[in-house]
């Protein structure tokens, strides 16, 4: 977990839930001990935190790390929390606190060139050239060009449709979709020859065997020969 934000140097909480040990599940109620929760500030040592973490609400998942201010006074804080039991309750964790300066909220006044052209009641405003205000025409036109520009001729449109059932491997090793689906159509339209020993799958026009199996005598093939081409 990655945060942003909080102030340095001033006492901040974090919420985060824990995950049962080898599950992946939410911990409910996990037992937290004195040195299983961390601190590093700005790359430091490690240390303990200062205040035990609690599980908040109760009963749940969800434990609550309540940061003094000292602990806060770094530009980067990193949280660690690792079971420290033998047989672990809950994964190994942590977070990340990116701090800002007090103060950095504060609004700074606007000065400068843009400003001074805008005003500070915004009354240059109505001196922007119309060039840059989008006309109802230029909209008109900007959806004409859109509408032109996502639709296919029909040339392209196979183009797409070729590439994908020409795709190199695109079934398996060796098999494009289009070789697969003539050996499907064979075997499901096509006509058959031969008996229990073997039978021979043509293709819809009926100018090649696409499937040939050979059989033994309980049905079970033995061989198969393909021709998706």
């Amino acid at each position: 977990m990655t945060i942003y934000g909080p102030k340095k140097g001033v006492a901040f909480k974090v919420r985060l839930p824990l995950v049962t040990y080898g599950t992946g599940d939410w911990k409910a109620a996990p037992t937290i001990a004195a040195g299983d929760w961390k601190i590093s500030k700005d790359g430091g040592a490690l240390a303990n935190l200062a205040t035990l973490p609690t599980v908040a609400p109760v009963a749940s998942a969800w434990v609550l790390l309540d940061l003094s201010a000292t602990e806060m006074d770094a530009d980067v804080i990193q949280l660690q929390g690792i079971d420290q039991t033998a047989t672990k309750e809950w994964e190994d964790t942590g977070a990340v606190i990116y701090t800002t300066a007090q103060g950095s909220g504060a609004s700074v006044p606007q000065t400068g060139d843009s400003f001074a052209r805008i005003g500070a009641t915004g009354s240059g405003l109505t001196s922007l050239a119309q060039a840059s205000v989008a006309t109802e025409a230029r909209l008109a036109r900007l959806d004409e060009n859109v509408s032109a520009a996502k639709t296919l001729t029909v040339a392209e449109r196979n183009s797409v449709a070729d590439a994908l059932l020409d795709r190199t491997d695109g079934i398996e090793t060796g098999w494009t979709f289009r070789k697969a689906f003539r050996l499907v159509a064979a075997v499901l339209a096509g006509k058959a020859s031969g008996g229990p020993g073997g039978t021979a799958f043509r293709d819809l026009t009926d100018t090649k065997a696409r499937v040939t199996v050979t059989a033994d005598s309980s049905g079970n093939r033995a061989a198969v020969t393909l021709d998706g081409t």
